[in-house]
């Protein structure tokens, strides 16, 4: 009998507390691989701490989540070498060539440079930013820096991979080609994505299922 492959993701019960707040409250989901979920709710309703919680960049309070198999709280730092992670904030550094980011990002994942390059310009052309890439990031528009983002997010071939409000700040056409170029990653690329929006359009457009 073949053995059952574990989920991508298995949380049960996380919750997360600031003080006497609790910000996360006892969330329970299973993700299996090649799969697009969307993290559906309002600004402040926790999205972003909970996508926190998961890759330990903060502790969470109680409960337990599994990413890859692993164990979040005692395998974090090797579970996290098989993600993508996106924050909604942007995350170029300052005077930084769009194309020099994106391969320092894909050697902080542990490629060598001059494997890091060459990934660096495969995944800037997947994300449509052509020779945008020889700008400094810094006189990018809001689009362009969602898509480098989302560059430096999958630069070394993750299986899992967290964005946060990906389409924050785009025009209706920029919302749905970034749209067209996550659900791209999921069933051309076969990567599990977790989409965090407050846009109902946007998780509903292309996640397979919603939290």
């Amino acid at each position: 009998m073949s053995e059952i492959a574990p989920s991508t993701l298995c949380i049960k019960n996380l919750a997360k507390r600031y003080g006497k707040r609790w910000v996360v409250q006892d969330v329970s989901f299973k993700l299996n691989n090649a799969e697009i979920v969307g993290l559906l709710g309002p600004n402040g309703a926790g999205k972003t701490t909970f996508i926190k919680c998961l890759l330990q960049l903060i502790p969470h309070t109680r409960g337990n989540a599994r990413l890859l198999g692993r164990d979040v709280t005692r395998e974090g730092r090797e579970t996290r070498k098989r993600v993508g992670y996106a924050p909604e904030q942007d995350c170029h550094l300052p005077g930084m060539v769009g194309c020099e980011y994106v391969t320092y990002c894909a050697q902080l994942n542990g490629l060598p440079f001059e494997d890091a390059r060459q990934r660096a310009h495969e995944m800037r052309d997947c994300v449509g930013l052509g020779e945008e890439r020889y700008r400094a990031g810094d006189t990018y528009s809001t689009g362009m820096r969602q898509r480098v983002k989302l560059a430096q997010a999958i630069v070394h071939d993750p299986d899992l991979v967290f964005l946060d409000e990906p389409t924050n700040g785009l025009d209706p056409a920029g919302r749905e080609q970034i749209l067209e170029l996550i659900h791209n990653l999921c069933k051309d690329h076969c990567m599990t994505v977790m989409l965090s929006s407050h846009l109902l359009h946007d998780v509903d457009r292309i996640c397979d299922q919603i939290i």
